[in-house]
């Protein structure tokens, strides 16, 4: 609208329209500039010097534009040429993979034909072959024939006619083998014995040959066996019928476990087809001296007549029991050598279990860690027997030994762990009672023969248990000594202290009476039960970890219950003991201390009378002291002189403390009950107390606000030390000193 006001007349609009049109030839100019870059278009004057080095500058750089786009063009199309040369070479690459797949089929089938061919030769020429091999008896060459026929067989068709030919001729080979073998076998030429089973394993018949060499390796041991056993079998007497046994049982698994080991390289190399040969071989001796087992054990149950042996051993017990006579008994005391031999037996048993477990185990693994050849298992031509066929199959299955229920030796081993049992029971109810019969006092130790005696025998039956391997007879030996500790061991411990028996201490010398010394000597057995017992359970663990791979559960379970209880018990009457001892004894002394030392005068001022007053507090306390503890002291063991120190000086420094706030006192007077206090604290410690300056920490704080001279001093002391009192407490303290103005 402003641009209109301006043209008022026809001079104005022909002036504007001019302008106009200079201003359109401009722009056009400038347009074609731009577009052409030609220098004809662009008027220098009007624009200056700036902006034509400006123009110049975007017609090269528009130059330099055309230039890389012609390049550009250039590029794609020898990108496109290369791409085309590209796709040629790929099709030909195409063509050739194809040709090449097309060689590699024709390899494979002219291998597959060469390998066929190769067969069918070798199959015109394996009757021949083979009955030549045989009347020369090259039977590895004979068998090769065979194996390579049941490879060709992989290849391609055999008409029938050439498989009823070769299935004749493996028949021939086979019986040819097998018969070798079984003159070999009668010859006892090994070497030969394990040539044809090897022949035997590779055409597919590894059981058969096992069911013929394993028989023939075990010879020797059942010879040397029935020599053995023919020996025992007249010993009819139970006169060294366990050593007997042990050396006859012992002997045979050792020859085993020897013979295993020199075979285990041998049966490896000889069965390579049938890998568990031998797992079979072990089973089937393991199974031999199981039977073996049977018959010995058998034989030493009948001749020592267990039955009647325990029949006989509990009425015995029961019977030395109530006369309490303490005199060994011949027939008790022999149980320990009939467990010797049992212990022995069932550890033979056990170790050579355990041998032929791992043996199995290794040898399985390792046969499962052999890979297949990928063929496919080759049918026997021979039926292989129903009890060796289920025994590969459980092997198979990792089921290497019988099951414990189907060992032949299953129910005389079960009989044994019960008579051992039985008798371990017995034999230890007589062993400790027979200690505590004879319990006698030990003038030097000041405890008696009892704890030393009755834990000897419970480290000697729980030795016999663990050795045997057995977690359920480890268990019932743990309960037998719990139950010996609880019925026998603590109820007589507990007996003389009540005073319902008394020892023989004639020999003792001491002031105190036969029932206070025969105490005293069972308070030091209980010292010494309660660390036995700690370490007993600890010795079980640590062996029984040595005997298995890894601590059963059960025996842990039984082990931490014993241990528990029985450190319970003795603990508790421990405990008693020490209760009774501060109930008679140091609470009748420490009134008769404090008694005496409370008669003094601690309000006294003159500093000569103090000092002697307090050397004579000092003499009377000690006595008193002396007199009432040197007889327990003498006899009770340091530990437990400790203990009965800091009850005195516990008992004393509470009593102090109630009597002190009775009293008046100087300057004078705190420092002869000071002086008293320390006195008795020294001795008390050099007698072996371990807490006596705690205990009379309350009684020297009182002596320390005593001896303050103000309130202000006593106050600040108060707040310093640990034994804080409040202000009226202190002030009532302070009110006892006579000699201060308050």
């Amino acid at each position: 609208m402003e641009y209109l006001k301006k043209v008022e007349t026809v001079e104005d609009i022909t002036e504007e329209l001019s302008k106009v049109i200079q201003e359109e030839n401009e722009v056009e100019r400038r347009i074609l500039f731009n577009l052409t870059g030609s220098l004809d278009y662009y008027d220098i004057s009007s624009n200056g010097e700036a902006v034509k080095a400006s123009a110049i500058e975007y017609n090269e750089v528009s130059a330099n534009l055309r230039l890389l786009g012609e390049n550009v063009n250039k590029t794609t199309k020898c990108m496109s040429s290369i791409s085309d040369e590209m796709k040629t070479c790929s099709e030909d690459a195409v063509r050739a993979s194809e040709q090449i797949k097309h060689f590699n089929i024709l390899k494979n089938h002219a291998e597959k034909s060469l390998e066929l061919v190769t067969a069918m030769i070798d199959l015109n020429r394996s009757v021949a072959g083979i009955e030549h091999s045989l009347e020369s008896e090259e039977y590895e060459k004979a068998t090769d024939y065979i194996l390579k026929y049941r490879k060709a067989i992989l290849t391609g068709d055999i008409n029938t006619k050439d498989a009823s030919i070769m299935e004749r001729s493996t028949d021939t080979l086979i019986k040819a083998l097998t018969e070798q073998l079984t003159i070999s076998i009668s010859n006892k030429k090994t070497t030969q014995v394990f040539r044809y089973c090897h022949l035997l394993d590779s055409l597919g018949e590894g059981c058969l040959a096992l069911s013929k060499l394993v028989p023939y390796l075990l010879s020797p041991l059942m010879e040397d066996y029935q020599k053995d056993y023919q020996l025992l079998a007249h010993q009819r007497s139970s006169h060294n019928i366990g050593m007997l046994v042990g050396n006859t049982l012992g002997g045979m698994f050792k020859k085993a476990v020897e013979l295993i080991e020199s075979l285990e390289e041998q049966t490896t190399q000889c069965f390579t087809t049938e890998r568990y040969a031998f797992c079979y071989l072990c089973h089937s001796l393991f199974s031999f001296c199981d039977h073996q087992s049977n018959l010995i054990l058998t034989h030493y149950d009948t001749v020592r007549d267990l039955k009647t042996v325990i029949a006989n051993a509990k009425r015995v017990l029961q019977q030395y029991v109530l006369n309490e006579s303490g005199v060994e008994n011949a027939e008790l005391a022999s149980l320990n050598q009939i467990l010797n031999e049992i212990t022995l037996f069932l550890q033979h048993n056990e170790s050579f279990t355990r041998f032929f477990a791992g043996k199995m185990g290794d040898s399985w693994s390792l046969c499962e860690e052999i890979k297949k050849d990928g063929q496919p298992a080759v049918a026997p031509h021979t039926t292989v027997p129903q009890e060796m066929a289920a025994v590969m199959a459980a092997i198979k299955q990792k089921k290497l030994l019988p099951a414990g229920n189907k060992l032949q030796s299953f129910t005389i081993l079960q009989s044994l762990n019960h008579s051992y049992t039985t008798l371990e029971e017995v034999f230890s109810l007589y062993s400790l009672n027979r200690s505590i019969f004879n319990t006698q006092p030990d003038a030097v130790c000041h405890t008696t023969s009892l704890p030393e005696e009755a834990f000897y025998l419970f480290d000697l039956i729980i030795s016999r248990a663990i050795g045997q391997g057995n977690i359920r007879n480890i268990c019932t030996v743990i309960s037998i000594i719990k139950g010996c500790i609880d019925q026998y061991l603590h109820s007589f411990m507990l007996s003389v202290i009540r005073g319902r028996k008394t020892l023989d201490v004639a020999s003792i010398p001491s002031s105190l009476s036969k029932e206070q010394v025969s105490t005293v000597f069972i308070f030091n057995d209980l010292s010494l039960c309660i660390n036995y017992t700690k370490t007993l359970g600890s010795r079980i663990l640590d062996s029984v970890a040595d005997a298995f791979p890894q601590t059963p559960s059960a025996i842990r379970k039984s082990c931490n219950d014993m241990t528990s209880a029985s450190v319970g018990l003795f603990t508790n009457s421990y405990d008693f003991v020490m209760r009774r001892l501060k109930e008679t004894v140091v609470v009748p002394m420490c009134q008769k201390m404090e008694k005496s030392l409370m008669a003094g005068d601690f309000a006294v001022k003159n500093d000569v009378k103090a000092e002697q007053q307090a050397d004579d507090l000092i003499e009377v306390v000690m006595v008193i002291l002396k007199t009432t503890l040197e007889p327990y002291e003498a006899l009770l063991l340091p530990s437990t002189v400790t203990q009965l120190l800091n009850e005195v000086a516990g008992v004393f420094g509470s009593r102090l403390e109630s009597a002190m706030v009775k009293v008046k006192y100087t300057q004078q007077g705190v420092l002869q009950l000071d002086k008293v206090i320390r006195a008795l604290c020294n001795e008390l410690i050099n007698q072996g107390g371990s807490e006596i300056r705690t205990n009379f920490s309350k009684a020297n704080h009182l002596i320390a606000i005593l001896s303050c001279d103000d309130l202000s001093s006593a106050m600040s002391l108060s707040l310093s030390e640990k034994e804080e009192m409040s202000k009226e407490q202190v002030q009532n303290v302070m009110k006892l000193r006579v000699d201060l103005s308050h």
